[in-house]
């Protein structure tokens, strides 16, 4: 039934249509109305090929006339002074950023006391806490742990500076179980933001 609908629409639409092409005045309203529109474009097209051909042939001009050096040779010579921009813009776009490091941000927390040295450190791409080092907290210079245990079962590790004498607290452990419970106390800081009462 809608298809049978659908098809006397389609014919009494075409109808319509044959009718008014048929009619001396509305076939002439359409064929002024066609002419127009096909006249429109052409001179549409025509002038915005005029304007292409015009910009292609002031290139041609630029590249073929000649300064003191010639104007094709300054063409190519500037492809690598664009990339060569580019990758300045893109460096002083991430020195800014990191310069723009609020003072809230994390990043800021580098170095902090524990077991009476200073620890140094920064942050990996992904955030993570990297390059740790103790200091000595009067002269800054950097201290290297040393087994000063007795005995060879149990290391115990010694702090002392080379540069003024300084002696921090003993450690009873490895390095590695030394550095792991540094990480652990700067990343405990950094959760319940107690470094940035120091």
């Amino acid at each position: 039934m809608s298809k049978d609908r659908e098809g006397y629409r389609v014919k009494d639409s075409m109808t319509m249509i044959l009718k008014i092409w048929k009619d001396p005045v509305w076939s002439k309203v359409i064929a002024t109305g066609i002419i127009t529109g096909i006249a429109a474009l052409s001179l549409y097209w025509y002038y915005g090929w005029l304007i292409i051909k015009d910009a292609i042939m002031l290139v041609y001009h630029l590249i073929l006339s000649t300064t003191a050096i010639p104007n094709w040779l300054l063409g190519i010579l500037i492809i690598p002074t664009l990339l060569f921009t580019y990758v300045i813009l893109i460096l002083l776009k991430e020195k800014l950023t990191d310069t723009n490091i609020s003072q809230d941000s994390y990043k800021n927390y580098v170095s902090d006391d524990f077991f009476g040295l200073n620890w140094v450190w920064s942050y990996s791409i992904n955030g993570s806490i990297s390059n740790l080092h103790s200091l000595c907290p009067h002269c800054n210079y950097q201290i290297i742990a040393k087994d000063i245990s007795n005995y060879h079962v149990i290391p115990r590790l010694g702090f002392v500076c080379d540069e003024c004498g300084y002696k921090a607290e003993a450690f009873q452990g490895y390095y590695v179980e030394l550095e792991q419970k540094i990480r652990l106390k700067i990343q405990k800081n950094l959760r319940t933001n107690e470094w940035k009462i120091k």
